[in-house]
Order: structure tokens, then sequence, then C-alpha cells
């Protein structure tokens, strides 16, 4: 999907007001460790509907291959975003002016400033800032990783190309897409979180994938698009 489409999509999304429902909420509680709960806590209604949207849509996708780590990938992969504390304006605002002067130009001059436009440089910095929050949490690499880099090309993930093809399809597509599932092999998705936090932890808990009818399907990944801040 086209950036601008993308983002349209979800400007308008973010109009409607209230979080995700209940069965959602607590689907998420058994999909987070503690400490990243707390993070999906602070995160704002319309990006925690979203998130689950990504999140349901992975799960139906790559079906067994969604561990843990994964999940908490989809989740909060925008966590970051809860510094700068933007509603939808503001973050529109702020992204549409970055198109215009360019996000490395704009990252340069807001960031550490105080006010508006602090805010503003920590907005576009959220994948960053998101990384930085989910280590402090001891979430997994991969969940980590996920975080710094979903708005990345796809030749620059560290994380595995077709985990990161099912959670970009399922970030940047329509709510409602059925495709088939992406064959990840197991072991490219064992990878150790911190002790009580990452799979072999303890502390994650196993979340069978929800039914067909109620989980809806990541479409075909894109090919890598260019680094946007929304």
């Amino acid at each position: 999907m086209a950036p601008w489409a993308h983002l349209a999509r979800r400007f308008i999304g973010s109009l409607r007001p209230g979080g995700p429902p209940a069965a959602d909420e607590a689907w998420v509680a058994g999909a987070l460790a503690p400490t990243e709960a707390a993070l999906w806590q602070r995160m704002s209604a319309p990006d925690r509907r979203h998130a689950v949207g990504v999140a349901r849509a992975v799960t139906a996708a790559l079906g067994p291959e969604a561990v843990r780590a994964v999940r908490a990938a989809a989740l909060l992969h925008d966590v970051g975003k809860i510094e700068a504390g933007f509603g939808p304006v503001r973050r529109a605002a702020v992204t549409l002016a970055a198109m215009v002067i360019g996000r490395e130009e704009a990252v340069a001059r807001w960031s550490g400033r105080r006010g508006f436009l602090g805010r503003a440089g920590a907005y576009l910095r959220h994948d960053e800032i998101g990384a930085a929050l989910l280590t402090e949490a001891c979430s997994d690499p991969l969940t980590v990783a996920w975080a710094r880099e979903h708005h990345l090309p796809a030749d620059q993930w560290t994380v595995p190309p077709a985990i990161g093809a099912a959670l970009k399809a399922a970030d940047d597509g329509p709510d409602r897409v059925v495709a088939a599932p992406v064959a990840v092999p197991a072991a490219a998705v064992s990878t150790p979180g911190a002790a009580g936090v990452g799979e072999s932890g303890g502390a994650s808990t196993t979340v069978p994938a929800p039914p067909p009818d109620a989980a809806p399907a990541a479409r075909a990944a894109p090919e890598a698009a260019p680094r946007r801040s929304g």
C-alpha cells in the first residue's frame, strides 16, 4: 500500500473513539508479559485498536509460527508514540511536515527542543524510542527489533524475512484481508528473550489462534517501501 493511502486510512480510523473490545483486551493480556502490558496500557485507544488488528492478522497468517514474541511485536511496534502524546490531528500535521522537509532533516531540527517541536521530534523517532522502551521492559529481541525496524526497507530487517513480511503486510494492509499462511521454519523464530519474558523465560502464555471468522489474515507483503513516520 502506498504511504499516502496507508496514512489516510490510519488517520480516518484514529478518529473513532474507544479502544479494542473486551475480548481483544483479554487476548492481548495473554500475549504480553507484565512489563509489556504496562506499556500497552499507555498506548492510545486508536493505536491499541490498530495493533490488535495487526496481531490478529499475523496470528491468522502464521498460525503456530506466531509465537509470543511475534504477537508482542505486532501489538507493540508503535509503542514509542506514547512519548510524544499526540492525537490524530497533530500526528498528521507532523507527518506531513516531515514528508515535505524530509524526515531526517525534521528529526535533526526538532529533536531535543522544548514544547511542540520537541514532541514532534519524538514522534518521528517513535521507532527507536519504542525499541528502547521494550528493551527496558526485557522484551524478546525479535519484539525489540521490529519496533526499531518496522519502517525500514525489507533489506534492512534483522528479523526473519517471512516474519517481517507478515508483520509488514498486516500493518500496512486493510483490516480484513485473506491470504495464505506464510511458511516459516520454527527455528527461525526461536529468539530467546530475557529471563521471565522471552519464549523460554516462563512468563509468556501460549494463546491459541482465534477462529478463522474472528481473525483477519494478512495479505501478501509489499516490496520494500520507503521509510515513513505514520
